[in-house]
Parts: structure tokens; C-alpha cells; sequence
């Protein structure tokens, strides 16, 4: 079972009470908690299908059978993680790891993997050697982002994740992860801006506007509020999620 990291954006219970209208809602202590999967938080992978993306020289896969056998088993953890396996995911980014020990993207998926089990330092240790094979690359700031989110440092999380962003100023997870992060800290413009950016990059991924449209309804901006909780009720499969959508339309007094 994937471990959620959660984080809260001030929404007033008075918005599930049925109070729809202009004015801002106040925070209260019940506020709705953002439920986010490790999985979400991760920078653009490579497909299982797809050959890793090229590093700098010290990160090349090394040449032929190696090479094939090392993303065979990075292909093998990709999918065992998407399955939610995450002691067998690890075994096999372990081994493409032994198979290629500048394997980057395998570093970073057994790092996540490490935070669905709570292992927040073995996760450090591997986003630390991903930076230590290429200082440029976002993968290590975006997952140390996401342990310090987790412990609740949200000061450094909000670093690590504009770092990511300064690298790969497309790199959608990092908008939205900082956005969480945002939202945590009652920073909700912030959190709203970086919502809309995630949205902008990625407009299949309804999540966000699931995280967006309670980011206006916290700005009593109830019409996109709405309209946000909307997309996510028609078009997102995740059906936890459709539920509370439709609870806050009805509260905000819209029509699904």
C-alpha cells in the first residue's frame, strides 16, 4: 500500500456546511486534508517502454547485453511500484542499479519507493547520489522536497522544489508539489499560482484541479471552484476523489 503524504490547505468546514458566496472563508482547525501518493510526487519518468533519457557521460548505460538487462529490471520495478509492490519494486531497481550504478532514474524511483515504506533516510541517501552523478538534474531536489514535506519542513521543502523548478521550468509535479506545500503554509495564492502552472503543463491530470478548486474555495472564488470540482467529477478516475468533489459542489451550491 503506497503510503500518503498529507498535507493541509486551509478550507473552512463552513464550505461542506453549505456556504456558498462571495467572501472569504476564515481557516478553522477541522480544515479537509490533501491526500497526495508518493506516485504523484515524482518528476516525468521514463515509460517502461521507453529507453531511459540520456544522462550526462557518467550516467551512460553501459553498452549491450548490460544495458538491456539493467533497464529490464528498472522496467520490471516500474511496474511492480505502479502496482503498489514496493519491496519487490526496490529489489528490482536495486538490481538495475548493480547492473548500472549511474542508473539515475533508478536511484529516484527506489528513492520514492523507499518513502512508501518510510524509509525517509535511505531515500536522502539515494536522492544525495543522484546529485553526486549529475548536480543539474531535478530528480534529487523534487524527492528531497518530498521528504522534507513529509516531516514537515516546509521551508526547505519549498526550497528543494524551486530548485527543481529552476532546472526543468516545465517540470509539472514540482509546481503542484510546491503548491501542496504552499497550501500547507496558508500561502493560498501562492498555492493557487502554482496549481494553474501544474494545470498548464499537464491538463490531463485532474488532480490538480481537484487541489485548485479547493484553493478558490478557500479565496471564495465558489464559480471556479466549481468549475474545477466539475473536471474532476467527470473526467478523473480516481473515485475517492469524484466523491468529495461532488460534496463540495453541492455545498458550494452548484449543479454537478
Amino acid at each position: 500500500m503506497i503510503r500518503k503524504l498529507l498535507f493541509v490547505l486551509i478550507l473552512a468546514a463552513a464550505i461542506l456546511a453549505g456556504c456558498a458566496g462571495g467572501s472569504t472563508p476564515q481557516a478553522e482547525e477541522n480544515a479537509p486534508v490533501i491526500e497526495i501518493t508518493a506516485t504523484q510526487v515524482v518528476p516525468p519518468t521514463v515509460p517502461p517502454t521507453e529507453t531511459p533519457v540520456p544522462q550526462p557521460e557518467a550516467t551512460a548505460l553501459p553498452p549491450e547485453p548490460t544495458a538491456d538487462l539493467a533497464l529490464e529490471a528498472y522496467q520490471r520495478g516500474f511496474q511492480l511500484q505502479e502496482d503498489g509492490q514496493i519491496d519487490q519494486a526496490i529489489a528490482a531497481f536495486d538490481q538495475a542499479i548493480q547492473l548500472n550504478p549511474n542508473y539515475i532514474e533508478a536511484y529516484y524511483r527506489r528513492g520514492v519507493s523507499k518513502i512508501d515504506n518510510g524509509d525517509y533516510e535511505g531515500a536522502l541517501a539515494d536522492f544525495a547520489i543522484i546529485l553526486n552523478l549529475d548536480a543539474n538534474s531535478p530528480f534529487s531536489y523534487n524527492g528531497r522536497g518530498i521528504v522534507n514535506g513529509i516531516q514537515g519542513n516546509f521551508e526547505d521543502a519549498i526550497q528543494d522544489f524551486t530548485q527543481a523548478i529552476n532546472l526543468n521550468p516545465d517540470y509539472a509535479e514540482a509546481y503542484a508539489n510546491r503548491g501542496i506545500v504552499y497550501g500547507n503554509t496558508n500561502n493560498i495564492e501562492a498555492a493557487l499560482a502554482d496549481f494553474t502552472k501544474a494545470i498548464e503543463l499537464h491538463p490531463e491530470k485532474t488532480t490538480n484541479y481537484y487541489y485548485r478548486g479547493l484553493a478558490y474555495a478557500t479565496l471564495g472564488q465558489s464559480e471556479l471552484a466549481i468549475a474545477d470540482f466539475r473536471k474532476v467529477l467527470n473526467e478523473s478516475d480516481d473515485e475517492e476523489q469524484k466523491t468529495k468533489a461532488l460534496e463540495f459542489i453541492t455545498a458550494l451550491g452548484g449543479v454537478p
